[in-house]
């Protein structure tokens, strides 16, 4: 009985010490498995903004660049579950016109809404909407 307090213990105490990447990729594994090799992105939840950030790279709306980015977001009362997002990079490509690229042309900066009004919206990007892709 020890032993079982004691390894449930150090996983707790590992999933503190973890970068929120690295428990993005924990729960990615476990839960989409099939997904967990895609390129993904990864941001913690601004309670304060009710918000999550991102900057990409514009080289998302490369042509070239085929398949899926997913987009973990981490969840408000549970830390170490996220909300999962598959945007396919044609979705960047098809809407490239409506997000917020910085000055320097090289990266797209996202400010994606967790009000419930505004769910999955970016508020950067003129409404461009990332509802569709949650799974």
């Amino acid at each position: 009985m020890a032993t079982q307090y004691r390894k449930l213990f150090l996983s707790k105490v590992g999933e503190n010490t973890m970068s929120i990447r690295e428990q993005a990729k924990r729960w990615m594994i476990n839960n989409f498995p099939s997904n967990a090799n895609n390129t993904f992105r990864v941001s913690k939840y601004y309670s304060d903004q009710d918000i999550w950030f991102f900057t990409f790279p514009t080289s998302y709306f490369d042509p070239e660049i085929f398949g899926d980015l997913n987009i973990l977001l981490q969840r408000e009362l549970d830390k170490n579950k996220f909300h999962f997002l598959k945007v396919p990079f044609a979705y960047f490509r098809a809407n490239n016109h409506r997000f917020d690229v910085r000055s320097s042309g090289d990266k797209i900066d996202l400010h994606i809404s967790a009000k419930k009004k505004n769910w999955l919206i970016c508020e950067r990007s003129n409404g461009v909407s990332f509802q569709d892709y949650e799974q």
